[in-house]
């Protein structure tokens, strides 16, 4: 079916009723070659998906065609239960020129309903990075100081990404100041050492 590109065929094969390793076979030759005119049906089925799996091939491939109609299945993507998929989703949204999914993404930056969510701050951190919008910025600059040890070496990553002067010296200020281990084993501060790198 994906060769031939029956797209049909293939959204026929995510009933919920079919083999689950035949629905996320399916859902990866979707999220790899559909075309526009599939992003109603996918979004829909989307929303209904029950299968971690079908779900995260399902939001990459509606990424990948980046149409403003799978903006509001993304963004609540990126509150799913399973974490690969808010990933996933995370991703998608950076690769949207539209403010839902910038502040879809800077809302995620700072979420801390769940002892969990420090990994969505992390997506969120690498995908505003890849979005490419400064006004980011500040909100990256605060998450170099975020209690979790992985979301600064992020927030670094984005602003090193984005390019603007004005984080060198939020970066040079935040540099073994965070309570770690220094040395080697440092993520943080070889990830702002990366970042001044660029900027400078």
């Amino acid at each position: 079916m994906e060769a031939l590109r029956n797209i049909e065929g293939l959204l026929n094969l995510l009933d919920p009723t079919v083999n689950v390793l035949y629905r996320r076979t399916a859902a990866k030759a979707l999220a790899a070659i559909a075309p526009a005119t599939a992003v109603p049906e996918m979004a829909s089925r989307l929303a209904a998906e029950p299968d971690r799996g079908v779900r995260q091939s399902m939001v990459r491939g509606l990424g990948r065609l980046g149409d403003d109609q799978a903006l509001p299945v993304l963004i609540r993507a990126l509150q799913d239960r399973d974490l690969q998929v808010c990933q996933e989703a995370a991703l998608a949204l950076s690769r949207f020129n539209s403010p839902a999914a910038f502040e879809a993404l800077l809302a995620a930056l700072t979420r801390k309903e769940n002892r969990e969510d420090w990994q969505i701050r992390r997506f969120a951190a690498h995908a505003l990075g890849k979005l490419g919008d400064r006004r980011a910025v500040p909100a990256l600059i605060a998450s170099l100081r975020d209690g979790n040890d992985l979301v600064p070496p992020a927030a670094a990553e984005a602003l090193g990404e984005l390019g603007d002067q004005q984080a060198v010296t939020a970066l040079k200020t935040v540099r073994h100041t965070m309570p770690h281990r220094r040395g080697a084993e440092c993520a943080t501060c070889q990830a702002i050492d990366a970042a001044l790198k660029r900027l400078t």
